[in-house]
């Protein structure tokens, strides 16, 4: 016999809901009920291949329930606002897996289940897909429903074995036990126990007011009481049977529409799901051919590029004219740059082929990355812009090679021929991406006067890489060592006993249950050992400090001293890689081995900025943005009070004490300038009363004051934080000084918690993009005029407001003038930007 599915809409929203932990696309988009409805759906559709299917929803207004008892569903929770903004996605999942929806007005979805299953039943096997014990009362026609939370078919035996009464009188049972869910009132002092034993006892609601008189007095007179609200509630619980207007025809299974699901995968960003039902096959792969170069004349005025793999001994580029032959070129590669200098060329791996320019000793010629130009347009995505995440970004997947000609003609690097593919696929999304970006003339002046010369500068710098005191750092490494083991001993005396102090377990019972410390925190986390709990318990036994430098002390030989010398290449020099395509904000990050985090603070952090060396007849120069994000804060709020305090060149901390606590600015102590300069930066980052409270160690009320007093003297800030949140949420992105774009869609988030961070990335983006806009400039600015006046010098970093460049020594004092006025004057601001700088042999000289 074949098969009808009816499911419960409802029900399947509200497990995928509560069965799934949150998720959401790299725009803020929540995703785990339809990504639940689907795999549900999917499960159902391909493992037990029923022939008819449907969907059923509850209609949006009253039914005829509400007409019997205005109560009815009253007390029930509105629908998560989660569930309210996937569902529209959910009806378009429904219509590209072509299964039928319905809806009827003044009808629940349990009416239109059981009407369209009583219908069909004879000729067709029913079953009923919910989790919602109401439509149990189908059984006893031979529908079977199947629960998707126990994976399990329930039939009328089984509705006995696991409610206790037979479909037959599961109405009768919820009349007198009620649902609080659905607002049935049952008879008021009488639970599931006792109506499962008046049931099993008498059959039927009316046989226990027939045999009433055999009862306890007590259970007599709640009977009575409640009898009008017994029968009522056996009528809301009874389903309905109407004539359904929909054709069996309709409900028939049918192949998805391939082009409509992958388009809604892509944008819900499933892209396991995509590959896994081998969605968006639009490459043609078996046209395409692979070629050697050889010295091909290169016919057309547009190629595309792919770098798949560049070493020390290995240069290998791919390129295609039309997408359907491709040529490796691994021999005679600068005849190939020579050939290309006039042609338009577009290419995903700009910096790898800027470093084939390099080496080659070419002329540079200029070509379109599209890996930048996907950064410009979606910056907030989680992924680094490489050709595999553009590609899969348009073709949800990247597809398997299999067994077709590019297979055989790699047979030994997969890489190389997952590159090939890419290339081909990458054509049709160049036109898209560089259509995109010259739509936007403020992207398009980013891409042309910032991050395209920029990743020339960085290529460069990778290149020339920064010396290392290697021998200091093994000294550095053995007087660690001996600190840490004397740091040892000592723990152990104060705590009367040896332990693993790396072990949180082994920690937190000394901490607790020895020394018997008060936990700061409750529930799961009371007996946390983390950093900011052994803050809080600073005061609380002489060890916790002894704790905290130990720890901090094995980081920096565990992470940086330890490590560090295994990247020092044979040029006695660390080359690490620049990442251009990564942060939402437009900052540079590092990695392999990141040298942004080279600690700055305290005795071992300047012990190992030392082991960052100059060459013989060179010094380090280290120039070092001061307040920048405040003074972006200051020219874009257009607070006058702000804008004033730094022209006159006032100490913004001490002047922002002084406002807040009501004092002269002599009158400013250390502490009370810390707390200001807390409340500064808290204000750059969106900081509430409650996070300025933590981090200032007093009240949630002090914490407001302070805040309050903040705006009453820098007024336009507040509006300007106020005008970034509503922008953000009109235009659902926020924009820097230059127009660089971040996309914030969870600003409208219903979870409290998401969209408050998204108030809080909407205030900083602004400004930490802005910082990151002038300091990329600045590189830019500053290495074309070191150039100019031939100084011989490598920029060596750039980490968050500071710049590290290598100068040779006679000419030092006229690099740090160029370095000093260039940056300052980088941008036309009524603030003024001030510039630190200094030289020395070492990292931690110059940057003193």
């Amino acid at each position: 016999m074949k098969k009808l599915y009816l499911i419960d809409g409802s029900s399947f929203l509200y497990r995928a809901y509560f069965a799934l932990p949150y998720l959401s696309t790299k725009k803020g988009l929540p995703t785990r009920v339809v990504f639940g409805f689907f795999k549900m759906l999917n499960k159902i559709v391909t493992e037990h291949l029923p022939e008819y299917i449907a969907v059923i929803f509850d209609p949006k207004g009253p039914t005829f329930r509400h007409e019997m008892m205005k109560e009815y569903k009253v007390k029930r929770q509105p629908i998560p606002g989660e569930i309210i903004i996937q569902f529209p996605y959910v009806m378009r999942l429904l219509d590209a897996m072509n299964i039928k929806t319905i809806v009827k007005d003044g009808f629940e979805a349990d009416d239109v289940i059981a009407s369209i299953a009583l219908e069909h039943k004879d000729e067709l096997s029913v079953v009923v897909v919910t989790s919602d014990k109401d439509l149990y009362q189908l059984t006893k026609f031979g529908v079977v429903i199947w629960h998707p939370q126990k994976d399990r078919f329930i039939d009328d035996k089984a509705v006995k074995e696991l409610l206790g009464v037979l479909p037959s009188q599961l109405v009768d049972y919820l009349a007198l036990s009620g649902d609080t869910v659905d607002g049935i009132p049952g008879v008021k002092g009488i639970g599931e126990k006792t109506a499962l034993k008046l049931i099993n006892e008498f059959g039927s609601l009316e046989n226990i007011y027939e045999n009433i008189a055999k009862l306890p007095e007590r259970l007599q007179k709640l009977l009575l009481d409640g009898k009008e609200f017994a029968f009522l509630s056996r009528k809301l619980c009874e389903l309905k049977n109407e004539k359904i207007d929909i054709q069996i025809d309709e409900m028939q299974v049918k192949t998805f529409d391939d082009l409509k699901l992958l388009e809604l995968l892509k944008e819900l960003e499933f892209y396991d799901i995509i590959k896994e039902m081998q969605l968006g096959e639009t490459i043609d792969l078996s046209i395409l051919e692979i070629e050697n170069y050889n010295r091909k004349t290169i016919k057309s005025d547009v190629i595309y590029i792919s770098v798949p793999t560049i070493g020390d001994d290995k240069k290998i580029i791919l390129f295609t004219e039309d997408g359907k032959k491709i040529y490796k070129v691994t021999s005679e590669i600068e005849n190939f740059l020579q050939q290309i200098q006039n042609k338009k060329c577009y290419t995903s791996d700009g910096k790898h082929l800027i470093k084939i320019l390099i080496e080659c000793k070419s002329d540079f010629f200029d070509f379109f990355d599209l890996s930048l130009a996907s950064y410009l347009l979606n910056s907030a995505a989680n992924h680094m812009h490489t050709a595999e995440d553009i590609f899969r970004d348009e073709y949800g997947f990247i597809p398997e090679i299999g067994k077709n000609k590019i297979a055989s003609l790699f047979p030994e690097d997969e890489y190389e021929k997952k590159h090939a593919v890419l290339l081909k696929g990458l054509i049709n999304i160049s036109k898209k991406v560089v259509n995109k970006i010259n739509e936007d003339e403020q992207l398009l002046r980013l891409y042309n006067e910032i991050e395209k010369p920029l990743s020339v500068i960085l290529v460069k710098m990778e290149n020339w890489g920064i010396k290392v005191n290697v021998d200091y750092l093994k000294e550095i490494n053995e007087d660690l060592k001996l600190r840490l083991d004397e740091m040892e001993k000592k723990i152990y005396q104060l705590t009367g006993v040896e332990f693993n102090i790396n072990s949180p377990k082994q920690l937190a019972t000394v901490l607790y249950e020895k020394l018997g410390l008060k936990p700061v925190k409750k529930g799961k986390k009371s007996l946390s050992t983390a950093s900011d709990v052994l803050d809080e318990l600073y005061e609380s036994h002489s060890v916790i400090p002894l704790l905290l430098e130990y720890r901090n002390m094995a980081k920096i030989k565990n992470t940086y001293i330890d490590v560090l010398p295994n990247y020092v290449r044979h040029d006695g020099r660390i080359h690490t890689t620049f990442n251009q395509t990564l942060t939402a904000t437009g900052r540079l990050s590092s990695s392999n081995p990141n040298l942004q985090n080279i600690p700055i603070k305290y005795e071992w952090g300047e012990k190992l900025r030392k082991a960052f060396i100059a060459d013989d007849g060179y010094f380090l120069v280290s120039a070092d943005y001061s307040q920048i994000e405040i003074r972006i804060l200051a020219e874009l709020s257009q607070d006058e009070n702000l804008i004033e305090d730094f022209k006159k060149r006032r100490d913004i901390h001490t002047m922002t004490a002084a406002k807040i606590f009501g004092v002269i600015p002599d009158m400013v102590t250390k502490e009370m300038r810390r707390q200001a300069k807390t409340i500064n930066f808290g204000i750059l980052y969106g900081m509430g009363r409650y996070s300025l409270s933590r981090e200032l160690n007093i009240s949630a009320k002090d914490a407001e004051i302070f805040i309050n007093r903040y705006f009453e003297s820098y007024p336009k800030v507040k509006e300007y934080r106020e005008k970034l949140v509503a922008q953000a949420r009109q235009n659902k992105f926020v924009t820097t000084y230059f127009g660089r774009k971040r996309y914030i869609y969870e600003i409208d988030s219903p979870d409290h918690n998401v969209r408050q961070n998204a108030e809080r990335i909407a205030i900083n983006t602004p400004l930490q993009g802005t910082a990151a806009d002038i300091v990329k400039k600045a590189m830019i600015d500053v290495f074309k005029d070191l150039q100019e006046r031939r100084i011989v010098f490598k920029m060596l970093l750039q980490v968050h407001d500071e710049l590290l460049l290598e100068v040779e020594d006679v000419r030092t004092n006229e690099a740090i003038a160029v370095i000093k006025n260039k940056m300052e004057n980088v941008v036309d601001f009524n603030v003024p930007l001030e510039v630190k700088i200094g030289r020395g042999k070492n990292w931690y000289e110059a940057a003193m």
